[in-house]
């Protein structure tokens, strides 16, 4: 099988996209997240966790031609209309990602911020109006903006994608029947991940 290889400029960009996720999403469970206070993580998921973003930078590296060498001075000449695309997706669903974080950390604070509960409640407004999981939803999205930053053609980075899709629509599945059981009057409309599709 012959591998697809992205350009080294692509992969800048999709490295630096990469890093400010694993930035925002450190910062957002530092100081957005109110977590149960008996909330447990399983070491399985914890380790799949790290094994994840551990193996981000080499799999966008290992799919990438690293004899495609360019000139820094030079940088605006390799921008084509994928990587504008693919930046302008990322932006927007790590803008989402981050509103969704603030929506269920309100769900347990009062109007002043402070944390007076740490219950499950439903939340309403934004993405939450079409999906149960919209953090799930711009996961796959961002995943799916690094792939257009690389046009489809780092093999090794379609098969990330691929592994994001499958995991955060099978999460986002059991969270949406949690809810549906947990809320009996949890709105009918919404889709479990993928809005108006599943």
């Amino acid at each position: 099988m012959v591998q697809v290889m992205g350009t080294m400029f692509s992969n800048i960009v999709v490295l630096t996209c990469a890093s400010c996720q694993v930035l925002r999403r450190f910062l957002e469970c530092l100081f957005i997240s109110v977590y149960s206070p008996d909330s447990k993580m399983s070491f399985v998921i914890y380790f799949v966790g790290v094994a994840f973003y551990t193996a981000l930078p080499i799999t966008s590296l290992s799919g990438t031609n690293l004899n495609d060498a360019f000139k820094c001075e030079e940088l605006l000449q390799y921008v084509c209309w994928n990587h504008i695309v693919g930046v302008a997706l990322f932006i927007w669903a790590s803008y989402q990602q981050r509103k969704v974080a603030f929506q269920f950390a309100q769900l347990r604070q009062n109007k002043s911020g402070r944390v007076h509960n740490t219950k499950h409640h439903i939340p309403y407004g934004g993405l939450f109006e079409y999906v149960s999981c919209p953090h799930y939803f711009t996961e796959i999205l961002i995943y799916l903006s690094m792939n257009i930053i690389f046009s489809f053609r780092n093999t090794m980075m379609i098969s990330l994608f691929i592994f994001v899709l499958a995991n955060q629509v099978i999460s986002g599945y059991f969270s949406h029947k949690w809810y549906k059981e947990t809320f009996k009057t949890y709105p009918k409309n919404r889709k479990s991940t993928i809005p108006f599709i599943f």
